[in-house]
Parts: structure tokens; sequence; C-alpha cells
């Protein structure tokens, strides 16, 4: 049994900020600079990913689509909306 003294402090209540959502990914890219292809022989599903820097924070995007991705279509998954989720990193 782990010793108490040794876990980690949990978060007291953490604080959520609003952000901004974009309505297109060209809204999302507008000010982006350095933009190159991000090539990676650990994507296996095919997807286009894209190195980025916003706001001077360097970012990956992935585009993901249906015709691209096999395990999107392998689970047939239907993408009813965007999303973009990340941190920068």
């Amino acid at each position: 049994m782990a010793d108490l003294a040794s876990l980690p402090t949990p978060v007291p209540n953490p604080v959520l900020h609003r952000r901004h959502v974009c309505s297109s990914m060209e809204e999302l890219l507008q000010d982006a600079i350095n933009r190159s292809p991000f090539l990676t022989t650990d994507s296996k599903s095919g997807s286009n990913f894209e190195r980025v820097t916003i706001a001077g924070e360097p970012h990956i995007v992935k585009y993901v689509h249906v015709d691209d991705d096999w395990t999107m279509r392998s689970y047939a998954t239907s993408v009813r909306g965007r999303c973009w989720s990340g941190r920068p990193g």
C-alpha cells in the first residue's frame, strides 16, 4: 500500500477559462505563420498534419476527413461538425 505522504496533492477547484471557438479552419489558421507539412511515420490513420505557429506558440494541426482516415471509415464514424482541440507543443 502506498504511503499517503507520497501521493500527489489534488488540485483544488481547477479554473476553467472561456476560449474562442473558430467557425472554420480558415479562421483558425488566418494568423498562422511558419506553416509546413508535418510528416511522421507514426501516423497510421492516413490523415494529413501541418506544423504551424499561432500567436508565437507552436501547434500541430490534424486534418480529419472520412475519405482520408481509414480509422474513421473502419469504425463507421460520421462527422457532423468540426472540432478543434489541442494545446501548444
